[in-house]
């Protein structure tokens, strides 16, 4: 898959998968695109590798594991086993609904079982039901502010409260800055490296 246009800057090629990496202008992109193809790729055991040469356009080469006779997956690569033996119950809440598929589909490469709530009254209808061993949150949303979800989640389960992982784009907002500063549960800023997001699910007190 090829294009003819400005082509990959040397410096942004390492980044060009990264959730929220773009170098459009704001509001003309949200820097997902890419980082859902690779998690969609991995998630079916394939790989997705670019190539381009500044001002000559970008070259993408998509390869996946070839479906044998029987059914089985052939491939040339030994297995890789994820470090996570033990299935978690995951549960992420974010109003954008390309977050919530792009951290959903990661962490159920991770051998994770992951539910999703675009609100938070839909989350707590499920914490009802499901006890989860990672909640991820986002700070940000409308309705009902993810401080607001997690003073009611601390009211009724302070175990489960120590699981919440924060997220959010806005530390430069003082309420936001001194909330985590006073909380102590951990979190992860937009922009974030999903790599970093797994450790953080599987090193949730309780998950281990």
């Amino acid at each position: 898959m090829s294009d003819d246009g400005l082509g990959i800057l040397p410096e942004n090629m390492p980044k060009i998968f990264d959730p929220f990496f773009t170098t459009k202008d704001v509001g003309e992109g949200t820097g997902l695109g890419l980082s859902t193809c690779y998690g969609i790729l991995r998630q079916h055991d394939g790989q997705i590798i670019a190539e381009s040469v500044p001002g000559n356009g970008a070259t993408f080469h998509i390869e996946l594991p070839i479906l044998s006779s029987n059914g089985g997956l052939e491939s040339t690569a030994p297995a890789t086993v994820s470090r996570q033996t033990g299935s978690l119950n995951v549960l992420v809440v974010d109003d954008e609904p390309d977050i919530l598929e792009l951290i959903s589909d990661a962490l159920s490469s991770e051998w994770c079982k992951v539910d999703s709530a675009e609100r938070g009254k839909e989350a707590l209808e499920l914490m009802r039901t499901v006890e989860y061993d990672c909640i991820i949150l986002d700070l940000k949303m409308p309705d009902m502010s993810g401080q607001q979800l997690y003073q009611l989640i601390e009211e009724s389960d302070t175990d489960m409260a120590r699981k919440v992982i924060f997220m959010t784009g806005d530390l430069l907002s003082p309420d936001t800055h001194d909330f985590l500063a006073t909380n102590g549960n951990r979190s992860l800023s937009k922009p974030f490296n999903m790599s970093d997001l797994r450790d953080l699910a599987h090193t949730t007190p309780g998950s281990t």
